[in-house]
């Protein structure tokens, strides 16, 4: 049983590292082009909700109107096939 002791600490061990530094762990720099082309996207989402917003605060509000709908009443066929 004292032999297992201290391959359990070296394990507990190795996890313990292997957990810091995956938790630590930074990724790449972005290329300078990327980096450019997620700023002007951002900004230009930007623009365009502020443009939308003020369009659409100008604009009336449309309301639910009722619809006034008649049954649809049977064809009447005046020919031979139908008997009447």
């Amino acid at each position: 049983m004292s032999s297992i002791r201290p391959l359990q600490w070296i394990e507990q061990a190795e996890a313990r590292q292997v957990m810091t530094d995956a938790m630590f762990r930074q990724a790449p720099p972005m290329a300078w082009h990327k980096q450019v082309r997620a700023a002007a996207a951002k900004w230009l989402q930007k623009l365009r909700y502020q443009a939308f917003s003020n369009i659409a605060s100008e604009w009336p509000m449309l309301q639910a109107q009722p619809v006034l709908a008649r049954r649809r009443r049977p064809l009447r066929r005046h020919d031979d096939y139908c008997g009447r």
